[in-house]
Formats: structure tokens, sequence, C-alpha cells
């Protein structure tokens, strides 16, 4: 787009350059662009034939294409900086939800397999002095992922047996953990994991207004199936 300079501010600085100067800014041409001397370059000065240099009192020179640029640059360093902190929230929100996912399916698998395991035990599979309850609460242990690990993790799992109501009726099913005979084939084994206290893996963002939530992850998760018919049932040991 052509520039005009006025003629009070144009000034002869070689044969072949002439510079003016307004509102603090000095521009300098390279060569003439018209056929009518200076002043008739003053009318056809284009900025793409300018030196693009401008001069400001105690500012270093700069180019004068990246003003524009500059005076933005703050801007922009807001904008990715409100961008940035919903990000983030969103993230850790969406981290902490699948760390819950994982370790309530992990710990469902555990009990589902101690179940499938349990019903068909023998006598003659189990080790050495060993009963079926503490046997079943071992393979959730060894199933859980290292989420069921040591004494704390075992004090979640518990094994209940049950007495089946005569069939056609409504009543519920007896609680027979603490009979010797509660194993039997055809009752109802019970393996639970019961309230499990999940720490949250990051704090998790919800509003400005309010502090970061980092409540632990608390659930329950259980699995049942009927004992199966067997000649030689094991022990029950001490349930639940």
């Amino acid at each position: 787009m052509p520039t005009e300079a006025h003629p009070d501010n144009l000034h002869a600085s070689g044969p072949d350059t002439i510079s003016f100067h307004d509102t603090g800014v000095q521009f300098t041409l390279i060569k003439p662009l018209c056929d009518n001397g200076w002043i008739g370059a003053s009318r056809c000065i284009e900025s793409s034939k300018l030196k693009y240099k401008s001069h400001f009192r105690n500012v270093p020179s700069r180019d004068i294409t990246t003003l524009r640029a500059d005076r933005r640059s703050g801007a922009e360093l807001i904008e990715f900086t409100l961008a940035l902190l919903p990000l983030f929230a969103m993230l850790f929100v969406l981290l902490d939800l699948t760390w819950m996912v994982f370790v309530q399916a992990t710990v469902v698998r555990a009990v589902r397999v101690a179940v499938r395991t349990g019903i068909t035990l023998t006598a003659a599979q189990m080790g050495t002095g060993a009963c079926l309850t503490d046997t079943v609460k071992g393979i959730v242990q060894q199933n859980g992922l290292g989420f069921l690990k040591g004494a704390s993790g075992l004090a979640y799992i518990k094994v209940n047996y049950y007495l089946p109501p005569p069939p056609g009726t409504t009543t519920a099913a007896t609680n027979v953990s603490t009979l010797s005979s509660g194993n039997a084939p055809g009752n109802i084994i019970q393996v639970s994991v019961n309230n499990y206290s999940l720490p949250a893996l990051l704090p998790r963002i919800f509003s400005w207004n309010q502090a970061p939530d980092s409540s632990a992850f608390v659930f329950t998760s259980s699995s049942a199936d009927l004992i199966e018919p067997s000649s030689n049932p094991p022990c029950i040991g001490t349930a639940p």
C-alpha cells in the first residue's frame, strides 16, 4: 500500500537515497522511485521499497515487520495459559478415572478366578494342612496384580458359604460359614473384596473455586457359584 511522506520531513542523505521521519520513526528510501525528483518520490514511496529499519529514542533498531507481532506476543502467552489449565484438569480426571476402572476390573477378575477354582478343589489337590478358605484367598491375592498383597490386602478378602434355599421357595440362603460342613458340595461359595480403598492417582480438579479432590475410591467386588459335587471335599478352614 503506498505510503506518503510530507515534503517537510524529506531529507536528502545521498545521491541515491532520501529519508523522511515522522512520529519518531525514520525511514530510508534505497533509490528514487519516480522520475519527477524527490518531491515526486514522496507521493509513491512503497513499503516494499523501504529499508525496514525503525529508530526510536533509547530503543535498539528493530525490524518494522515484527512490531505488530511483538505487540501480540503477550496475548499468545495468556491464551496458552488459559488453554493449558483446563487441559490439565481434564487430563487429571481422565487418568484418575481410567486408573479406577483398571483396578476395579483387576479385582473383579481376581475374585471370579478364585470362585471358579474354589468350586472344583478337592482335598487331594490341596497342599499339606491347607483348607479351602485360605487357598481361595491366596488365589485372589495371586491374581490381584499386587493391589491385594500382604496382610492389609488379605483383610479385604472374605469367603462366605451359604446353604441354598429349597427349590421353589423365596427364602434367603442360610449363611453356614462357621460350620465345618459349610463347604459341602451343592453349597454356595461367595468370594468378595469388601470396601477396598483405592487412593487417588492424581488430584481431581472439578472447579476453580474449590480445592482439588484427592479422596479415595471405595468399591466392593464379589462373585459366587455352587460348589461342585466331590467325594473328597477339602476342609473349610476359618471363614469368612
